[in-house]
């Protein structure tokens, strides 16, 4: 992750959000009826570790699936 300020992320997504909607009051009506911000991007975060995780051999998820690898104690092990 990445140190920007809030209000540099704040100009990021109202500019995203400008493009993403136009001109077009449908679709700002549709991401204005979006249910819950913070619960939809808790899971995008949880979807993209797993893209991230897909990459592992099949192997080595049984392994982390079984509790016989941690991925935490390997991480321990990398040097700063």
């Amino acid at each position: 992750m990445t140190n920007r300020t809030k209000e540099a992320m704040e100009t990021s997504l109202t500019a995203y959000l400008t493009g993403y909607i136009g001109h077009d009051s449908a679709r700002r009506e549709q991401v204005r009826k979006f249910p819950n911000w913070q619960d939809m991007a808790r899971k995008e975060l949880e979807r993209r570790s797993i893209r991230f995780i897909e990459s592992f051999p099949e192997d080595e998820l049984h392994a982390i699936a079984r509790g016989e690898i941690d991925p935490d104690e390997l991480l321990g092990r990398i040097p700063d």
